[in-house]
């Protein structure tokens, strides 16, 4: 599994090159504080580079790794069974 990033965009580009504004939206990102992920290659590594001092970036590859976890360790549903059948199970297991 590849590498991924999260990507926020924490300054509005606004007042900055429309190339900058052009790589913000490439990236994904529309509105300040929005969070997007992506896989960690070169072209992604050079956009953000490129409007580092807008963008904040953490590794997302933990987060998704927890979130995996946590959804296998999710309690099944419990079947209902009915009176008499508990009875009968109880009584062959004696």
């Amino acid at each position: 599994m590849a590498a991924k990033l999260s990507v926020r965009l924490r300054k509005s580009p606004i007042g900055f090159s429309k190339d900058q504004k052009q790589t913000v939206t490439a990236l994904g990102l529309r509105k300040r504080q929005q969070v997007v992920e992506h896989d960690d290659t070169p072209a992604v590594r050079g956009m953000i580079r490129k409007v580092s001092h807008l963008v904040d970036v953490e590794a997302a590859s933990q987060s998704v790794e927890a979130t995996s976890q946590s959804v296998e360790a999710a309690p099944q549903p419990v079947e209902e069974t009915s009176p008499s059948a508990e009875k009968a199970s109880q009584s062959s297991s004696q």
